[in-house]
C-alpha cells in the first residue's frame, strides 16, 4: 500500500522547519523550500536544484506540493473570473479573481457550504459540509497565482489583494483561517501585507476579539440590518450576538489591531432595509464605530424571494449617509453574469451520510 503523502503548502514555517530536522537537514533548508513555494511557485521538488539530490528524494517520497484541480472555471463581461475547485475528496469550493484598474483581488473561500443560514445569501442555502484546511485555503490563491503566471520575485505581480469573502464564515475555521493569514503575511513568501488582506465575518463575537490579538487584518462586518428586528429576520446569528455586542466587538477590535477603518456591509433588499428610516437607524451605528459603509445591491439567485432597490433608491440612501458625514460607497456589482457576485457563490457539495451504526 502506497504511503499517504502530506502537502507541503498551508503548513506554516515552523511545521516545515520541524519536517527539515527530522530529516537530518539544515534549518536553512526551510527557508529554500519556503521560498521555492511562495515565491518561485514551483509544485515539483526535482526543480529545487539548490537542495541536494538525497533532500529532494526524501522530501518527494512523503510529501507533495499538489494543487486544486480546476472542474470549471467562467469568465464574466467584466472579466471576473470563478473557479471552481475539486478537492481531494471529490467536495467542491469556489473561489473568484477579480480584476481592476488599482488592484487584482482574490476571493477565498474558508468552508464547504455555510451553517450562517443568512436568507438572502445563496451560500447559506448549502448546509456546511465540512471546513477547508490552511492547505486548500492557500491552495485558492497558489492555483490561482499559477494560472495568470503571477510568480515572480518583484513588485510587479498581478494579484494585489486577499478577501476572505468567499463560502463560508471564516471565524468558524479559526485554526486553518489564521494559518492561512500567516502564511499568507510572511514576509519571505507572498508577502500580503496585512492592510491587503480583508476578512469579512456575519459577527462572531469571541473570535472577533481573538483575531484583533493574533492577526490584526481589515476586518469587515456583515450587517445588513441596523436594527435588531430586521437583522435577526434576515441572519440568525443576530440572536446570539446582536448589535449591541456587535458594536462594542468593532469598537474593541479597532482599538486593539491598529488597521483601517471598520467596513460594515450591507446588502439592500427591496422593502426590506432601503426605506429612509433604515438609513438613519444605520447611522446611529456608523456613529458609534470608527467605519466605512459599502452598500452592495441584493444580487438574485434562484429561488430567492428578495430583490434589489432601484438604483435611485441606492443612491438617495448612501447620499444621506455621506451628508451625515459616513464615508459610503455603492459596491460595484462584479461578476453577477457568472454568479460570483456577493453572496452568490455554491457548490454542488453535499455532506457524506455517517454510516448507520446499526447496518
Amino acid at each position: 500500500m502506497t504511503p499517504i503523502q502530506k502537502n507541503l503548502v498551508g503548513l506554516t514555517f515552523q511545521e516545515i522547519e520541524e519536517i527539515i530536522l527530522t530529516l537530518g537537514e539544515k534549518k536553512f533548508r526551510a527557508n529554500q523550500i519556503w521560498q521555492y513555494i511562495y515565491l518561485d511557485g514551483h509544485k515539483d521538488f526535482s526543480l529545487m536544484t539548490s537542495l541536494g539530490k538525497s533532500l529532494r528524494l526524501k522530501l518527494s517520497q512523503d510529501y507533495n506540493l499538489n494543487r486544486l484541480t480546476i472542474k470549471t472555471e467562467q469568465l464574466a463581461l467584466d472579466k471576473t473570473h470563478k473557479f471552481l475547485f475539486s478537492l481531494e475528496d471529490n467536495k467542491e469550493i469556489e473561489a473568484v479573481y477579480i480584476p481592476t484598474k488599482t488592484r487584482n483581488t482574490i476571493c477565498v473561500s474558508s468552508q464547504v457550504g455555510c451553517n450562517m443560514g443568512c436568507t438572502f445569501c445563496n451560500t447559506g442555502t448549502q448546509k456546511l459540509v465540512r471546513n477547508l484546511t490552511s492547505t486548500e485555503i492557500i491552495n485558492q490563491i497558489l492555483t490561482i497565482k499559477e494560472y495568470y503566471s503571477d510568480f515572480n520575485k518583484d513588485e510587479n505581480r498581478k494579484i494585489t489583494n486577499i478577501v476572505f469573502m468567499g463560502m463560508g464564515e471564516p471565524l468558524q475555521n479559526y485554526k486553518e483561517v489564521l494559518k492561512s493569514l500567516q502564511i499568507l503575511n510572511d514576509a519571505n513568501g507572498l508577502s500580503i501585507s496585512k492592510r491587503k488582506i480583508t476578512l469579512s465575518t456575519c459577527g462572531i463575537v469571541p473570535m472577533m476579539e481573538k483575531l484583533a490579538q493574533d492577526m490584526p487584518v481589515n476586518l469587515a462586518l456583515s450587517l445588513h440590518g441596523a436594527t435588531d428586528e430586521i437583522r435577526s429576520k434576515i441572519m440568525p446569528i443576530n440572536n446570539k450576538y446582536p448589535l449591541k455586542e456587535l458594536i462594542t466587538a468593532c469598537n474593541n477590535y479597532y482599538q486593539k489591531s491598529n488597521t483601517k477603518k471598520i467596513t460594515l456591509e450591507y446588502i439592500m433588499i427591496k422593502g426590506l432595509n432601503d426605506k429612509l428610516e433604515d438609513a438613519k437607524d444605520l447611522l446611529k451605528i456608523a456613529k458609534q464605530i470608527p467605519c466605512k459603509i459599502n452598500l452592495i445591491p441584493f444580487h438574485p439567485w434562484a429561488g430567492s424571494p428578495f430583490e434589489a432597490p432601484s438604483k435611485k433608491t441606492i443612491y438617495d440612501f448612501g447620499e444621506f449617509l455621506n451628508a451625515n458625514y459616513i464615508t459610503t460607497t455603492a459596491r460595484l456589482t462584479r461578476g453577477d453574469d457568472i454568479l460570483a457576485a456577493c453572496g452568490q457563490l455554491k457548490s454542488k457539495s453535499q455532506k457524506t451520510p455517517k454510516p448507520n451504526p446499526l447496518i
